[in-house]
Parts: C-alpha cells; sequence; structure tokens
C-alpha cells in the first residue's frame, strides 16, 4: 500500500503577563480521508507561577472516504474540551490533574473492515456464511482522568508516575500506569528510563466471531475494541548542544512492547521493536 498525505497547519499564540492563549488549525488530505481541525487553548499562572489552570477546546469535520469508490463519503464530527490544574507544593514536587470529554458523531467504523457473521471463524474465509463491512455505533462519547506526579531524588535524579482512567459509551474501560527514571548526568545530556503498562475491557458489541449480529445490530474486527493488555519499557537519551541564542537538540529512543489480546482470533501476541532517532534546533 502507498499514499501520500498532505498536511497544512496555521497557528497564533499570544502570551501577557501570566497568561497565555493560543489557536491553530489544520487541514490534512488522503486519498481516503479528509480532516479539519480546529484548538482553542489558554492557560493562566497563579500564586507565584505555583498553580497553573489550562483548558483546551477542539472541533473537527472530516470526511472518511475508500479508496477505489469515488461514491463512498462518510461524515465524521467531533469535539471536545480538556481541563487541567497543574501544582507545585514544594521547590521539588510537581502535581498535576487533568480531565478530558471528547464526543463523536458519524462513521467510526473500517471501510476496509469486512466481519465473518456465521460460520466457524472470526474472518472472513469460504467457512463464513456471510461476510459484512463492519457497522459500529454512530456515536461515542469518551471520558478521561489523569493524575501525574513527578519528584525530584537529587540534583540529577527524577521519578515520575502517572494514571489514567478512561471510559466511554461503548463501555469500554481502561487502566494506564507509567513510571519515568530521568537522570541528568550532564548539563546538556538526559536519560530517561521508562514502563508503561495499560489493561483495558472490550466494547460492548464486540465478539471475537459473531453467529449473528451483537447488540444494536453492530459487529466489529477491530482488536483495538477487544480486551486486551500491553506493556511498554524503553530508554530515551536526549542531548541539546546550545549554539549562539539557539541549540542543537538530538534524541535517541529505543523500546520493546509486547501487547496480549484475550480474545481476538488470528493474533495472540504482538512483540514490537522500536528504534528512533531525532534531530532539531531551536532558535
Amino acid at each position: 500500500v502507498r499514499e501520500t498525505r498532505h498536511e497544512g497547519v496555521a497557528g497564533f499564540t499570544r502570551e501577557r503577563d501570566n497568561t497565555s492563549w493560543s489557536l491553530g488549525y489544520r487541514l490534512s488530505r488522503e486519498p481516503d480521508y479528509l480532516a479539519n481541525s480546529v484548538t482553542l487553548a489558554g492557560q493562566v499562572e497563579l500564586a507565584q507561577r505555583t498553580i497553573t489552570l489550562a483548558g483546551r477546546l477542539f472541533g473537527a469535520l472530516d470526511r472518511v472516504g475508500r479508496s477505489g469508490d469515488a461514491d463512498f463519503r462518510e461524515p465524521l464530527h467531533a469535539g471536545g474540551a480538556l481541563v487541567s490544574a497543574a501544582f507545585v507544593p514544594t521547590r521539588t514536587t510537581l502535581l498535576q490533574l487533568a480531565y478530558e470529554l471528547r464526543g463523536a458523531l458519524g462513521y467510526m467504523a473500517s471501510p476496509y473492515r469486512f466481519v465473518s457473521v456465521g460460520g466457524d471463524g472470526g474472518t472472513c474465509n469460504a467457512t463464513s456464511d456471510f461476510c459484512l463491512p463492519e457497522t459500529h455505533p454512530r456515536r461515542r462519547a469518551r471520558h478521561a482522568w489523569a493524575l501525574r506526579a513527578r519528584q525530584a531524588l537529587g540534583r540529577r535524579l527524577a521519578l515520575a508516575a502517572s494514571y489514567r482512567h478512561y471510559r466511554d459509551s461503548w463501555q469500554l474501560r481502561a487502566h494506564t500506569a507509567a513510571l519515568e527514571l530521568a537522570a541528568t548526568p550532564g548539563r546538556r545530556t538526559l536519560l530517561a528510563l521508562e514502563y508503561r503498562l495499560h489493561l483495558q475491557s472490550g466494547a460492548f458489541f464486540y465478539r471475537p466471531s459473531y453467529l449473528s449480529p451483537g447488540p444494536g445490530g453492530y459487529f466489529t474486527r477491530d482488536r483495538e475494541l477487544s480486551s486486551l493488555g500491553s506493556q511498554r519499557l524503553a530508554v530515551r537519551a536526549n542531548y541539546t548542544r546550545e549554539l549562539g541564542r539557539g541549540a542543537l537538540e538530538l534524541g535517541l529512543l529505543v523500546g520493546g512492547t509486547l501487547i496480549a489480546y484475550d480474545a481476538f482470533i488470528g493474533l495472540a501476541r504482538v512483540r514490537a521493536l522500536e528504534l528512533s532517532a531525532t534531530i532539531g534546533g531551536r532558535y
């Protein structure tokens, strides 16, 4: 599969004293997807900058297509808000609380995914009674609560922890916990060890296989809507070199991920190795 994506981003940011706000617009176009989104964000710092309150609103008007089918056009409208509060109770401690609400209305299935209904397997094959396009509910409300903390353990060592709880109107529930141990062996170098654990239940209409359509007439082969657990362990290194009024930034990451699916026919485990290098600068 080969495709080309074109994306343009425009934004405006204004800062004044202890407040700031920004407005951004993004247009993205692929052969089978058109995305338009607008974001409005702002924040204010209080109590001698020991408390930061922030918020963000966004809206999106997308159009879902299917490559090779000029008559397939489905709308997807989305919007949401995020509010957060960060506190600096001591010189070495940072706490943050956040809540996010998202809603979507429209086509949220995959136009390329088909589901076996009847037969003895979850995939479309010769034993399937019917092979039908994936069908998802056209409404979805999502809620997420997050708590993050960072504690300095000395001049060159810090420990960070976070927890996120997610739930939505498709009855999917998820818990995500993460730990990070970061060290600065030198003024220009940052080393970090990261661990992440994610556990989730399945959507109310998900089934490994369908003898008939699921509740509400919905059916899916999206493994991300099944119950699953994942673990990720990574090592990250960043180097910054000051160059006059600017800086050169280099990064390297090596990580491994294990995903275990509880009930997805055809795939039980995914093991992935992640290698990435970045180079950037500022002026």
